[in-house]
């Protein structure tokens, strides 16, 4: 099986989107990842609120985005620091699933938290519920603050290519930890 050679995470500076980029230097310490792109989207919808509510300059976008850059470098720096990996850092305009999914063409698997600054519903935010639907690409969501690599891995089969799929990820993901398998019917 083929190691896990780049990923990206998405930050929107929440709480949840660092933990993803702590998972992110865990995986790629335990699956010897060595390259990868840490991605913000600055919302479009939020810049042009910005702009014509506060009456600012057409200069203060690429200001946000300079802003939203240092904030990215500051946390991966942080985060990294010691692993021997190396993020590229990007920040991008529009709509946050769109440029993920954009950003997530060359990475093999997508990294992000389970709800953001904006939370939609109780359990998963509304970007990664679309990003799971939408991407194509293997999307790890990560609910809690990791602490370790992972020890042990369940995956829910049902038999079909897509079952199949998900357990080679999960040994992908986790090369070290043992895989459970469960097959629930009514």
């Amino acid at each position: 099986m083929k190691p896990i050679s780049s990923l990206l995470v998405a930050s929107d500076f929440s709480a949840d989107s660092q933990h993803a980029m702590q998972r992110a230097a865990l995986l790629c310490k335990a699956a010897g990842i060595t390259r990868g792109t840490a991605l913000h989207v600055v919302e479009t919808g939020l810049l042009e609120n910005l702009t014509r509510l506060l009456h600012l300059p057409c200069e203060a976008e690429s200001t946000l985005l300079d802003d939203a850059m240092h904030s990215l470098e500051k946390e991966i720096a942080s985060i990294f620091e010691g692993s021997g990996v190396q993020l590229e850092p990007q920040v991008r305009s529009g709509k946050a699933v769109d440029r993920i999914i954009e950003a997530a063409a060359e990475p093999e698997i997508v990294l992000l938290g389970a709800k953001g600054r904006h939370l939609i519903d109780t359990n998963i935010g509304s970007t990664p519920g679309r990003l799971i639907r939408h991407s194509g690409k293997p999307v790890l969501v990560v609910k809690t603050e990791p602490v370790q690599p992972y020890r042990k891995i369940l995956v829910a089969v049902d038999f079909s290519a897509h079952s199949r799929r998900a357990v080679e990820w999960a040994a992908r993901v986790a090369p070290t930890a043992p895989l459970y398998l469960v097959h629930v019917y009514q």
